[in-house]
């Protein structure tokens, strides 16, 4: 868990939303992260870095879990777009404008 732990400071609400990106992401799950990008708040007293109270807690997670209203921050600090809200992700590597 010590090592594990150490590398969870790469797994931050703002780098999670990157995920979006990822083939390996089910469209499902980059739906769930569109949800939470628009309603959740963060609940993180250090947004930078998930901080997990057991290994089930990471094991059982969803990337979602870890997108919030903050997670466009990164997409604002290098102005990228974040229109893919508005469309579902079957159409976001098709369509040119994201």
């Amino acid at each position: 868990m010590k090592f594990c732990g150490s590398n969870l400071r790469y797994l931050s609400e703002d780098l999670a939303a990157l995920a979006r990106f990822d083939d390996n992401v089910l469209n499902d799950d980059k739906r769930k992260m569109v949800r939470a990008i628009l309603t959740k708040e963060s609940t993180s007293e250090n947004p930078r870095r998930f901080i997990a109270e057991n290994l089930n807690d990471l094991l059982t997670s969803n990337i979602s879990d870890f997108v919030n209203k903050n997670s466009v921050v990164l997409f604002d600090q290098f102005e990228l777009s974040y229109n893919f809200s508005s469309k579902d992700p079957e159409v976001w590597k098709s369509d040119e404008e994201l």
